[in-house]
């Protein structure tokens, strides 16, 4: 019996394993890496049944964020429907994570969202360029450095998998169980994250002034 079943439908603990089989479908580098990207959205799915809004607000935003991620790096199905619906959970993941109550995970979904409007196919791309450009400036606005103790004030970390092809995006665990929250490979001191993400900010911001389109 796979671990998906090891705890009771329904129930937090179920969410809980659902979420973090996802994180770890979404990091597979054995087999199909379509499959495994469909795999992570199903599990994704299922938490979601359990992290509703207005039961579980925080836990549900997480699950929009990283099913925003998990689109965004979608193999199967259209490209351009694929972006759209990254950009659609990311915007849902933005009406829990506000500026004045979760400054850096607002910051980092208005980054990711640039890009997103970066890598848009439908629409106008005159337009899509435009809203890449206006998300730029609000997530370094809200970019704070951590004190002296960055790893009790991060308690979740950027993923250095790369799914929406920037530092930033990230593939989040339950706040509950802090030790499984943390994928070995995004152990990076708090400074050098804040720091490389102000830094894509102003690459990307610099490179969409001029015009120029780049696939990060």
């Amino acid at each position: 019996m796979g671990i998906e079943h090891n705890r009771q439908p329904g129930s937090d603990k179920f969410a809980q394993t659902q979420n973090n089989l996802a994180a770890a479908y979404i990091t597979r580098t054995k087999g199909s890496r379509a499959e495994n990207v469909e795999m992570a959205i199903a599990l994704y799915g299922s938490a979601l049944t359990v992290y509703t809004l207005e039961a579980f607000p925080e836990d549900w935003a997480m699950a929009q964020n990283n099913l925003a991620a998990a689109y965004a790096n979608r193999i199967n199905g259209s490209r351009d429907e694929n972006i759209d619906r990254a950009i659609a959970f990311f915007d849902a993941a933005l009406t829990v994570r506000t500026p004045e109550q979760f400054p850096e995970d607002w910051a980092m979904i208005q980054y990711n969202l640039g890009n997103a409007h970066n890598d848009r196919i439908n629409g106008s791309r005159d337009e899509n360029l435009e809203k890449a450009r206006s998300f730029y400036p609000m997530s370094s606005s809200r970019i704070e450095y951590p004190r002296k103790n960055p790893v009790s004030r991060h308690p979740r970390t950027i993923s250095e998998t790369g799914f929406f092809p920037m530092s930033s995006s990230r593939i989040e665990y339950p706040r509950k169980n802090p030790v499984s929250r943390h994928h070995p490979q995004s152990q990076k001191p708090g400074f050098f994250r804040y720091l490389r993400l102000a830094s894509n900010i102003l690459a990307k911001t610099r490179f969409l002034a001029t015009n120029q389109i780049s696939k990060w």
